[in-house]
């Protein structure tokens, strides 16, 4: 199994958009709201596997999953510290035909996520992170590829040295998000651009498929970080290599804006088109307030 979706996409003419996974966000009617505008690839919001499989929900976040033929490819991102309760909840029947890819969080960087020990946490433990991925993608038997989305560590050769562990135990696409785990909120700062033009470089020379080799072969890199419009994902993409650009906060804030290259369109038709598409699914009042 590979992101052949994403390398189709890649050869296209322009750059690869893709929608983030956003907490409280990612539902189908932003999904498609922002497929609307251009988006070409999308994830559902990031769920912790535990706590759907949870049989007491008390107390826990209230994940809905709904589906639409026009919203694929669609990447489903799952959270946890330990491999079975990912494995179990991939393999759910309800994602099957539904979703082509499973993605690892390891790029929350908010408390809760650190506390419980999943997100940006699994990135202090690289043993740990290591066969918890090895684990699950043997545990899906390539039912689906398996990527991984993570933040950078201050050191950019610890993060080289992990993606290449995790590389060698079967994941082949990873979202570098070019923050580090402590830039949020008011303390965001700027991404990290160059390192993610470095680590791009790495994984497109030798000892790893270059250009040159069959497109499912290589190990693809999204890029991730300040891209608010589709000018900064196309700036994004000439100034790193990235196979394809990620847009999270600038979707949330003006997904027009973010997926839209060269078009003018009003914030009243974005509401306009937001409530057209969301009148026929199911939303959480305050996926809708977002």
């Amino acid at each position: 199994a590979h992101f052949a979706f994403i390398m189709d996409a890649v050869y296209r003419p322009g750059v690869t958009r893709v929608l983030a996974p956003l907490v409280g966000g990612s539902d189908l009617s932003f999904r498609l709201l922002s497929r609307r505008y251009g988006a070409q690839v999308t994830f559902t919001e990031m769920c912790v596997a535990e706590y759907f499989l949870a049989k007491d929900k008390r107390n826990l976040k209230r994940y809905v999953f709904e589906f639409d033929p026009s919203d694929r490819p669609l990447i489903l991102q799952l959270a946890g510290n330990s491999a079975a309760p990912i494995v179990e909840m991939a393999m759910l029947p309800m994602f099957e035909g539904k979703v082509d890819g499973l993605d690892i969080n390891c790029g929350c960087p908010q408390g809760f996520a650190m506390e419980k020990g999943y997100g940006c946490a699994l990135l202090k433990d690289a043993d740990s992170l290591v066969e918890m991925c090895r684990q699950i993608v043997q545990g899906i038997r390539g039912k689906y590829p398996v990527s991984v989305k993570l933040r950078l560590h201050q050191d950019v050769e610890y993060t080289l040295a992990l993606m290449r562990r995790l590389v060698d135990v079967g994941v082949r696409c990873f979202t570098v998000h070019g923050r580090y785990q402590w830039q949020k909120g008011e303390k965001r700062g700027v991404a990290d651009w160059d390192s993610i033009k470095t680590i791009k470089t790495v994984f497109s020379s030798p000892p790893y498929p270059t250009p040159q080799d069959p497109p499912g072969d290589r190990i693809i890199i999204v890029g991730n970080g300040d891209a608010y419009t589709c000018e900064d994902a196309l700036r994004m993409a000439s100034e790193t290599g990235v196979d394809a650009v990620m847009s999270g906060y600038g979707a949330l804030l003006a997904p027009h804006e973010a997926f839209a290259h060269g078009k003018e369109i009003p914030r009243s038709q974005v509401l306009q088109d937001y409530f057209h598409i969301a009148q026929r699914h199911e939303n959480q009042f305050i996926d809708v307030l977002r």
